[in-house]
């Protein structure tokens, strides 16, 4: 919560964060809210596309290293090396290097949630995922996506 309240990050960059790893992880209700959000925040439609679309060139030069390092965090399953994190460290300072990642981990963990939900629902209309886990996918229909949703209203009042 305490990155929240710093505004070091902007809403319109924490808005880009959050489309660079739902361009890779593809949670559709992150995608939706986050798109809208975005929009409001002040992002142009063509920041959007590029990020969809991994081109970052045409986005802030001082916020691509952030949104680069967001989709490669998704991409390689929240796996990263010391180096890219140093990379982070390099262009924004320790501080907002921190903030960065908070939002991340906030954001990854958003993607995942809808996608689980998702995945229930597959279940539930006879399509089970290929490497999905009934009891995970139960627990986070019942208990987390309703907590998520709370959380998410809270933040856009």
């Amino acid at each position: 919560m305490k990155t929240f309240r710093t505004k070091r990050i902007s809403p319109q960059f924490s808005e880009k964060i959050m489309l660079a790893l739902t361009s890779v992880n593809k949670c559709r209700y992150c995608a939706l809210l986050h798109t809208s959000a975005a929009l409001r925040s002040g992002c142009t439609q063509k920041e959007i596309e590029s990020i969809f679309s991994f081109k970052l060139e045409n986005l802030k030069e001082d916020e691509v290293a952030a949104l680069s390092f967001a989709q490669n965090y998704a991409q390689n399953n929240a796996m990263v090396n010391r180096e890219e994190i140093k990379g982070l460290l390099s262009c924004y300072g320790i501080e907002k290097t921190r903030d960065i990642l908070n939002y991340i981990y906030m954001f990854y963990i958003g993607n995942l949630t809808g996608n689980t939900v998702d995945a229930f629902r597959s279940r539930l209309s006879g399509k089970p995922p290929e490497n999905g886990s009934f009891l995970l996918e139960f627990f986070i229909f019942t208990f987390g996506f309703p907590l998520h949703r709370l959380l998410l209203l809270n933040k856009y009042r």
